[in-house]
């Protein structure tokens, strides 16, 4: 094994993180063979970046999902890190190739592009930086309206970890956040991302477009989705907020269905329940707690929050 320096993790930008040197770059295609033991194996085509060592088949460890998002004899252009940390020495990292990980990041989650000319010219020198051209918000704004659900999760990112270039929602960039926000199509994480960074920039004077989003979000998308989409759960708590700042954004029907979610997600529905009106809140929560389609953890939830709000209406009074 060998040492490598140690780098503190932050949240950047994905075009920034990616320049990271412990992360390896190669154009792959994966065999079709089975993921074993959550590992998939792609054939190597080219050692674009970061360990020149690579064999011409590699074994990458990936997450739950991860696959479906790769094609049989598509060729990919595919980030991996084979570094961990040390644990008796937290200042020093070492290399592992027998545990090769697919890197997922913010705007990246999994790092796997479709191999073209272009994705190449943009990710493949070390000392590329999009960022610094003066018409990159022009460059990012055609990035969001990209076919490919890879890249729109890229340059949301983008647009959302580069507030200093970004700083406010301009009227001619809202239908494309909304389109965005409301496409199922797209990954949640972008939607989420959108979402959340959309609400904080888009000034005074321009219509609450994210508020009618997220009540949108939360109307069509129903708590057994989560189960088979774990990602939504993202993009949900992100409306639910929304829908707590901006009372209106949904209807009590639809945030009282939201009520047998989740903990964090119950918390938000029904505070957001308050935010539209005090008087819903309580006899929702009961109605929730009674429901035996409620999950068990959320109801012991719901119990609690309701003794909590017992005891608020009871200082009150």
């Amino acid at each position: 094994m060998t040492a490598v320096p140690t780098v503190a993790a932050e949240l950047q930008p994905p075009l920034q993180a990616l320049r990271h040197p412990n992360y390896t770059l190669i154009a792959a295609e994966w065999l079709g063979r089975p993921v074993t033991d959550g590992r998939l194996t792609l054939r190597v085509i080219e050692r674009l970046r970061g360990d020149p060592n690579v064999p011409d088949e590699v074994d990458i460890l990936v997450q739950v999902g991860d696959e479906a998002l790769i094609e049989v004899g598509a060729r990919y252009l595919v980030f991996y890190s084979d570094v961990e940390r040390v644990s008796f020495k937290p200042r020093t990292e070492v290399r592992r190739p027998d545990r090769r990980k697919l890197l997922h990041i913010d705007g990246a989650g999994p790092a796997v592009f479709n191999d073209t000319a272009a994705m190449r010219a943009l990710l493949n020198p070390i000392l590329a930086y999009p960022e610094e051209s003066p018409h990159y918000r022009e460059v990012v704004v055609q990035g969001l309206r990209s076919d490919d659900p890879s890249l729109v999760d890229l340059w949301s990112a983008e647009w959302a970890l580069r507030p200093a270039t970004f700083p406010e929602v301009s009227p001619d960039e809202v239908e494309l956040l909304r389109g965005i926000v409301e496409d199922p199509d797209q990954r949640p994480s972008a939607r989420a991302r959108l979402l959340v960074a959309g609400a904080e920039r888009t000034p005074p004077g321009i219509e609450s477009w994210f508020a009618n989003s997220a009540g949108s979000v939360l109307a069509s998308t129903n708590p057994p989705q989560l189960f088979e989409n774990t990602g939504l759960s993202q993009l949900i708590y992100a409306s639910l907020r929304v829908a707590r700042d901006y009372p209106g954004a949904s209807n009590a029907q639809t945030l009282e269905k939201w009520l047998r979610a989740a903990p964090p997600l119950a918390e938000n529905a029904a505070l957001a329940l308050r935010a539209l009106n005090p008087d819903l809140e309580r006899p929702a929560v009961v109605s929730a707690i009674d429901d035996a389609n409620t999950p068990a953890p959320t109801r012991e939830f719901l119990a609690d929050h309701l003794r909590r709000l017992d005891l608020a209406i009871k200082r009150m009074n």
